[in-house]
């Protein structure tokens, strides 16, 4: 095999290097959707909003992360234009909930990103909101 045909970990022909993480909770899908969507969810992946996160209109966090919610389908999934300040480019977000067996599943997929540089800094970005949301939902489990 040539080394043009070996495919690059996370390299997409249609939207560049691309990222994904999920876990499932001990949650319902409407208490999963609570947590994810307002405050303590919020804080947690995306950061702190001086106002809530609504549709279309551009956010800004004070952690620098930038961006604007395009589409909002309740206790499904949203999509969102997300960027760190300092970034010259814009990848595209998208964060799922789905119904499991025992609980729900949050997801995490995020495309458009520049290279695989940006694709490892976001995989270590997902692995820690992920681990910060099972620490504190399993204190409030407690």
């Amino acid at each position: 095999m040539e080394d043009a045909d070996v495919k690059e970990v996370g390299l997409t022909k249609d939207v560049g290097y691309q990222f994904g993480k999920r876990k499932t909770f001990e949650l319902s899908l409407e208490d999963a959707w609570e947590f994810m969507f307002y405050k303590k969810g919020l804080d947690i992946w995306l950061g702190t909003l001086p106002g809530g996160l609504e549709l279309l209109q551009p956010f800004q966090t004070k952690e620098g992360i930038v961006g604007k919610l395009r589409l909002m389908k309740p206790f499904s999934h949203i999509r969102m234009a997300w960027a760190k300040q300092e970034w010259d480019n814009t990848s595209t977000l998208q964060v799922r909930l789905i119904k499991a067996k025992y609980g729900t599943t949050i997801c995490f997929h995020q495309e458009n990103l520049l290279d695989k540089a940006q694709r490892a800094e976001m995989k270590i970005y997902w692995d820690n909101v992920t681990q910060e949301i099972t620490e504190v939902l399993s204190d409030h489990k407690n």
